[in-house]
């Protein structure tokens, strides 16, 4: 079964394609999709295809594409899913989040899971070794920071988003203190969200994933919970297939 997966987000859009629980293609792109798909659906046939967004786009011209040439599913429209959702707003939470939970309960099924999305907002995502999704947190990411600390004060500057792994804590000029605050500040958040969860459920294993898992691994990876680190970039891209397949066999 090979099937064409999208997932748009705040600031980009993810496109894979799957071989059954394979990714073999992946892009990441930030113009407009519906040509790119396009060719793509003129260059290979796909049995199934789904789309989830956090945007509010007009999403109709590339679900009618789709829909001209796959089985589409709307993965705001499915209502099977091998999780229990227990989240008090399920109409409220992210597609992306939801997607990425499904994807850490097909990597470790019966564990408790924390997922940590380190995008445009840094998302916490729990589920249960019951298999259920109680919900987790929201945060402003690493770039919206920066972005912010710039907006926000007269003479701060604005830092490219390419941030140094070897971030010290002490920063010795006003760049460095920018970095130090944010990046070993987003460090000790994620840090202190682990060990609170990890508190409340024993056992907990912990996929990052988004543009900033890299910068973040690097530094989690010299505490002490190096072993229960997993670095997953394509989390909800791999969520949305597990979807599929399980829409599927459904």
């Amino acid at each position: 079964m090979t099937n064409l997966v999208i997932d748009i987000g705040n600031t980009a859009t993810k496109i894979g394609v799957f071989s059954n629980h394979i990714l073999t293609k992946h892009w990441t792109v930030t113009e407009p999709i519906e040509q790119i798909v396009t060719d793509l659906l003129h260059q290979t046939q796909f049995d199934y295809s789904i789309v989830a967004s956090v945007r509010k786009d007009n999403l109709n011209e590339l679900e009618s594409i789709l829909k001209a040439h796959t089985q589409y599913i709307s993965f705001s429209a499915i209502q099977s899913i091998p999780i229990n959702n227990q989240y008090a707003s399920p109409a409220t939470l992210g597609a992306d989040r939801l997607a990425g939970v499904i994807a850490a309960q097909h990597l470790f099924p019966n564990t408790n899971v924390l997922v940590i999305d380190l995008g445009t907002c840094i998302t916490y995502d729990l589920l249960t070794k019951q298999n259920e999704y109680l919900g987790g947190a929201i945060s402003p990411g690493i770039a919206m920071k920066f972005k912010a600390l710039h907006h926000y004060t007269a003479k701060l500057p604005l830092i490219p988003e390419t941030t140094p792994t070897d971030t010290n804590i002490i920063g010795n000029n006003t760049t460095n203190a920018m970095r130090a605050g944010i990046i070993m500040g987003t460090f000790y958040e994620v840090k202190g969200f682990i060990e609170a969860y990890q508190l409340l459920y024993p056992a907990l294993k912990v996929i990052l994933s988004g543009g900033d898992a890299n910068l973040l691994q690097h530094h989690l990876k010299k505490s002490i919970f190096a072993h229960q680190i997993f670095l997953e970039p394509h989390l909800v891209l791999k969520g949305l297939n597990t979807a599929i397949q399980y829409q599927h066999a459904s």
